[in-house]
Parts: structure tokens; sequence; C-alpha cells
């Protein structure tokens, strides 16, 4: 499995639970994006999956309980990725917990604040 981007309400995608973006509420935001269009090969009647406008052969975006699924981002994704995130009340955290920008670059947050 590669590296992996959460999209997440929390400082640290392993506690995504504790800062859930609600499935409802997260697909109602996803489907009301100009930025995010139904993928059609990816989903079905339980699992409904988004795919970047700009990029549609990117990554795709679902729902697991209540955590954002992506997978296959790239750089010319990122900026879009990091935008839906915020447009959801969230941020996009890396599997060692940096945080991103819309450029793609990374840092580590003050968490002691």
């Amino acid at each position: 499995m590669g590296y992996a981007h959460h999209p997440t309400g929390a400082d640290d995608w392993t506690e995504s639970a504790d800062a859930p973006i609600a499935r409802d509420e997260g697909l109602g935001a996803a489907a009301a994006s100009h930025h995010l269009e139904d993928h059609p090969d990816v989903g079905g009647t339980d699992l409904r999956a988004f795919r970047l406008v700009a990029d549609p052969d990117g990554p795709s975006l679902y729902w697991n309980d209540d955590r954002v699924q992506v997978t296959g981002v790239d750089d010319a994704s990122f900026p879009h990725l990091v935008e839906v995130a915020a447009a959801l009340g969230a941020k996009v955290v890396g599997d060692d917990g940096e945080h991103y920008r819309p450029d793609g670059t990374s840092f580590e947050p003050d968490l002691d604040r």
C-alpha cells in the first residue's frame, strides 16, 4: 500500500473518529461542490464515490464510516484535494502527521498551542 493523504477534521488522521466528517454532510457538500462529480467507475448503491472535475483520471473520494478515503492523489490533483477538504471543514494530513498546503508543500503543525 502506498503513502496516503487523509482529508480529516482531526489534527492527526488516526483520530478522525474524534472529529468525523459525517457521511450525509460530506456527501451533500461533495455533491454541491463544483470541484467534484460522481465517479462513474467507482461506487454503487451502498458507496457513492466522487472524482475531481479538473482531474477525472486522478483521485477518487468516498466515505467509509465518518472518514473520507482518497485514492490516486498526484501532484496535479493535490491543490484541488486540499480545497475540497477545506470546503468540508477539514484538512489534508499525511500518514506521518504532516499537514498540507494547496501547493503540495507540507508542514508540521504546532499542536501544543
